[in-house]
């Protein structure tokens, strides 16, 4: 398994994630770009930071991540019992004290290119609560930027290639398919009988 990382080289920011009926008003994350070094990979796990604004509405509200390939189609969601509940999210706004949190893939995904991963909530909009996941206020690594989903766009995601997510991903060579059950000919049995020995 490897690592890839988001690498923080300048400031930071938060990205305010909203839960709108059926679908996110406002989620977060990375394009995997071409030439990205995880693409043909399956994401494994990965690691953002969050914090909170406040405490109100936090209880029974959690953040997952959801992986889609480059038309939109859900492609893997992370385990449910990784689920980060918003009210143990930190409140504190400084970055250094954000939540740091890993999400698992049992069933993972294989990254293509313009793939991308969200980091979202099913917690609606509370200006005195909504989760917010960091995000680097430069694009600091290779071939990835950050990818904002907000449902109220045409299209509806915006590729800001000015700033990127913060954090780290655990990825891995895909096993490969299983073999198809391999079956022998058979050797037709001799209708004729064979004498062992010969009269004199």
């Amino acid at each position: 398994m490897s690592t890839f990382t988001w690498t923080k080289c300048n400031g930071t920011n938060e990205l305010t994630l909203r839960y709108g009926s059926p679908t996110p008003v406002q989620a977060g994350g990375a394009l995997v770009g071409t030439g990205n070094i995880m693409i043909d990979h399956q994401l494994d796990s990965i690691t953002w930071e969050y914090n909170r604004r406040g405490t109100s509405g936090a209880n029974s509200h959690f953040v997952n991540v959801k992986v889609y390939d480059s038309d939109g189609t859900l492609l893997a969601t992370s385990d449910s019992g990784d689920n980060l509940l918003v009210s143990e999210i930190t409140t504190d706004t400084d970055y250094n004290n954000a939540t740091e949190h890993t999400f698992n893939f049992s069933t993972p995904a294989t990254l293509t290119e313009d793939s991308y991963i969200l980091t979202e909530t099913d917690m609606v909009n509370d200006p005195g609560g909504s989760p917010e996941v960091w995000t680097s206020t430069s694009n600091c690594t290779a071939n990835t930027n950050l990818i904002e989903y907000k449902n109220t766009n045409s299209p509806p995601l915006d590729n800001i290639t000015t700033k990127d997510m913060v954090g780290s991903a655990e990825y891995s060579v895909p096993a490969p398919p299983a073999a198809d059950n391999i079956t022998f000919p058979q050797i037709p049995k001799s209708n004729s009988i064979e004498n062992s020995a010969f009269k004199s």
